[in-house]
């Protein structure tokens, strides 16, 4: 990608989530009458290259893409031309956003851990399996199958992670002053 191409929120973007991003937060990207239902990718195509989001060697790229996610019904083009997310597509973008999220590592640890525990019925064995994923992904440590430590401050993520899997009432958060044989769990995050 050009030099000029690149900005802090699309620098580790994909071209896939940029264009769900794009089309989610932009009112005014549509596809006009005269080429809306042969072209509908061609606004959004001009919009990104003339806000310099992608290069003209990109644009056949993000056309393929593009004609993928109408396919995959991610995307629909609208009866007035504009290109809007399907509740699928909805549902993709915010997975896509969510992974973003990150726990921030303090200077100075403040000696507590935080203890996520769970449960969650067998029947949703893959939002479950997803939970599991995503707090090893943050750097979790796991004490039992439904039972995760950090030693950082992580109250607000957690509360995203439970509304955005649905499970408020499953997931519990604790903060502690200490867990019994802890030595190897500060080792693991470097505390000691």
């Amino acid at each position: 990608m050009d030099k000029d191409c690149k900005d802090k929120k699309t620098k580790n973007m994909s071209i896939f989530e940029f264009i769900l991003d794009a089309i989610e937060e932009s009112e005014y990207i549509f596809a006009p009458k005269n080429y809306a239902f042969t072209k509908p990718y061609r606004a959004l195509l001009d919009w990104m290259y003339e806000e310099k989001k992608i290069n003209y060697r990109q644009k056949y790229y993000v056309k393929q893409v593009l004609d993928k996610m109408i396919k995959d019904k991610l995307v629909l083009l609208a009866k007035n031309g504009r290109l809007q997310l399907t509740e699928e597509g909805k549902r993709k973008l915010s997975d896509l956003k969510f992974k973003d999220f990150a726990i921030s590592k303090p200077k100075i640890w403040d000696k507590k851990f935080r203890v996520i525990i769970f449960d969650i019925a067998v029947e949703k064995n893959s939002i479950r399996t997803a939970l599991r994923r995503q707090l090893a992904d943050w750097g979790f440590i796991r004490l039992q199958n439904s039972v995760w430590v950090t030693p950082y401050e992580c109250k607000e993520v957690i509360s995203l992670l439970k509304s955005h899997f649905g499970v408020d009432k499953n997931v519990v958060y604790l903060t502690v002053e200490s867990i019994e044989n802890d030595a190897w769990l500060k080792k693991s995050f470097g505390l000691v």
